[in-house]
């Protein structure tokens, strides 16, 4: 399978022929590798419909390339088309040491707007000032730069091409709490007093915002992209509530989660940090497709187990290996190991695409981007008749040793199995299967034979030649020598 027919099939809730790899390793991985100052490639004067600039939409392929990931490419668009004499940002380049200040001007027919932004040599770009200074001046000049309706986009995406078959192409469009952040000087604390001091002039714009974003989801679809984004890292609940999301979020995905599911088009929810309970929400009251990256503790709150459980029949769960640590800090192997556990987790029956928490950090070490690369190659291997993952509803049973020679059982308990094994050929990608065992500690050379004792509809007995097992506090794997 190509990385695009191997993710569009997972994001359906279906099995590829093994689970995808596509870490997040948007902005800072792609820029890295480039091996140029960071400014260099946003800055670069090309036109561009994305968020970002061609060049860089250019590098995350090559690093989509370079690490065998199969690639998620988020930063296309479509060009607006606007009235003539629009309103439009005028942009004024200056030196900042070694970084570049770009500083942004606008005259509307309500007066000006400006806004700032650093872009650095080896950091991604940080808005230093936004537009919507004074919420009642500034809004109003807002709506005179985007526009009133009735808004218009070209008809395609004039850089399709360049992800190809190597991955998906993503329409996006921001959520409420995004947009708003985007263009509210003063961060996070101000978009979150906006709510509290002005909830009915806040009525107002979030009605502006869904009157265009539903337009502009509405041509993203008639483009017909492999899957639309929406995108809500601000509305994540490590900053906002379960009550803003449901007043400005649910309304909007809904609808446009619906239009997406009508049209034949993946829907795709991105709430990084905690979000455990908007991914019930969500699963509950939404057709959304894809939730991502349901990151894991400390930054995030998602068990991938549970979620698995609670709403893998509704939704393809993307996640949720922690980026700014884990990732960062761990050895090659301990991201093999953390990744063989995703899998188990959340992998045995389709619709998990073995992924990062929000963006890698610039100096992840390339080994771990190859470790989960692998990992999914050869674990998450779904091809294989004679080993196919089994679904996470057979590890909990009652399980016994038995010992052939004598046919007895040797010990029995209750609780967390070891992974089913197989009889694998040596031409089996997963030959070198993994044990995960909480049994007392056993020691033998003999062929053993694990049997459960589930309903003989589930029943599985396999065979393999025992190495040693250990009473473990945590899951742990250990190798098989020999088959």
């Amino acid at each position: 399978m190509t990385g695009k027919e191997r993710l569009m099939v997972t994001f359906r809730g279906g099995k590829a022929d093994h689970v995808p790899a596509c870490p997040d390793i948007s902005v800072m991985v792609p820029a890295k590798l480039t091996g140029r100052p960071f400014h260099e490639l946003f800055l670069d004067g090309r036109e561009h419909s994305g968020w970002t600039s061609a060049t860089y939409a250019e590098a995350y392929v090559k690093a989509v390339e370079y690490f065998g990931i199969d690639g998620w490419y988020i930063y296309g668009g479509l060009k607006e088309l606007r009235p003539e004499g629009s309103p439009q940002w005028k942009d004024l380049v200056t030196e900042r040491g070694d970084a570049k200040l770009v500083t942004r001007s606008c005259e509307t027919p309500l007066g000006p707007l400006a806004e700032s932004e650093i872009y650095f040599a080896d950091e991604p770009p940080w808005r230093e000032s936004k537009p919507v200074k004074d919420l009642r001046v500034d809004f109003p000049r807002l709506t005179q730069l985007m526009g009133l309706g009735p808004w218009e986009w070209s008809k395609s995406y004039t850089d399709r091409h360049l992800i190809g078959d190597r991955g998906v192409y993503v329409g996006m469009v921001p959520v409420f709490q995004d947009w708003w952040f985007n263009y509210r000087n003063g961060g996070f604390d101000q978009v979150l007093q906006d709510f509290v001091d002005e909830p009915e002039y806040m009525d107002e714009v979030h009605e502006f915002w869904m009157e265009w974003a539903l337009t502009y989801t509405k041509a993203m679809i008639a483009a017909r992209p492999d899957e639309i984004m929406l995108g809500g890292s601000s509305a994540s609940l490590s900053i906002s509530s379960p009550g803003l999301f449901r007043k400005y979020e649910l309304p909007f995905l809904q609808r446009a989660s619906r239009l997406c599911k009508e049209a034949g088009i993946i829907s795709h929810l991105h709430i990084c940090g905690k979000s455990w309970r908007l991914v019930e929400i969500v699963a509950e009251q939404t057709d959304v497709d894809v939730m991502e990256p349901m990151e894991e503790p400390p930054g995030g709150d998602v068990d991938l187990a549970e979620a698995k459980r609670r709403v893998g029949n509704k939704l393809c769960i993307k996640g949720n290996i922690n980026t700014f640590d884990f990732m960062l800090n761990a050895t090659p192997d301990q991201v093999k190991e953390k990744c063989k556990r995703a899998i188990d987790a959340a992998g045995a029956d389709g619709g998990f695409v073995l992924s990062t928490g929000d963006q890698c950090g610039r100096d992840t070490p390339h080994a771990n981007l190859f470790a989960m690369v692998e990992v999914a190659h050869t674990y998450g291997n779904y091809g294989c008749a004679l080993c196919p993952l089994v679904p996470r509803s057979l590890f909990q049973r009652s399980w016994r040793l038995h010992s052939p020679s004598r046919f007895s059982t040797m010990m029995r308990w209750s609780g967390p199995a070891p992974r089913p094994f197989a009889v694998l050929p040596r031409s089996c990608p997963r030959r070198m299967a993994y044990c995960m065992s909480t049994a007392p500690a056993y020691h033998s050379n003999l062929p053993v034979r694990w049997t459960h004792s589930a309903s003989p509809l589930h029943s599985r007995t396999a065979s393999t030649r025992c190495g040693q097992f250990w009473t473990a506090r945590e899951p742990r794997y250990r190798r098989i020598p020999s088959f």
